[in-house]
């Protein structure tokens, strides 16, 4: 993780933190406000980290900060994505939010 120019070879996810290129419209309205493409936001660092950190303020209030990974990584709330094996193809929504945890808060 953390390279912003990265592509998912099997998903397409671009970016730092994975985005579907198809879900770059939709997140980006939502959570900034305004369109962008996925070619602006692979292009990009500062967007990168802007809808990512729209999305999780948005979403931690409401939800926690482990389903808001959760949903982010997989669009469902942790329980759920722990019970239907949810997973990029290279890891679990438990590894991705040990990871999330590692990167974020040392733990």
């Amino acid at each position: 993780g953390g390279d912003y120019s990265a592509v998912n070879p099997e998903s397409g996810a671009i970016g730092k933190y994975q985005v579907m290129p198809e879900q770059v419209d939709g997140l980006s309205r939502r959570y900034l406000k305004y369109p962008i493409t996925a070619k602006q936001l692979k292009l990009s660092p500062e967007l990168q980290e802007d809808l990512f950190e729209a999305f999780m303020n948005d979403r931690i209030p409401e939800e926690g900060v482990r389903d808001a990974v959760s949903r982010w990584f997989t669009g469902k709330p942790y329980s759920y994505a722990v019970k239907h094996k949810r997973s990029d193809g290279y890891m679990t929504i438990q590894e991705y939010y040990k990871n999330f945890r590692k990167n974020y808060f040392g733990v």
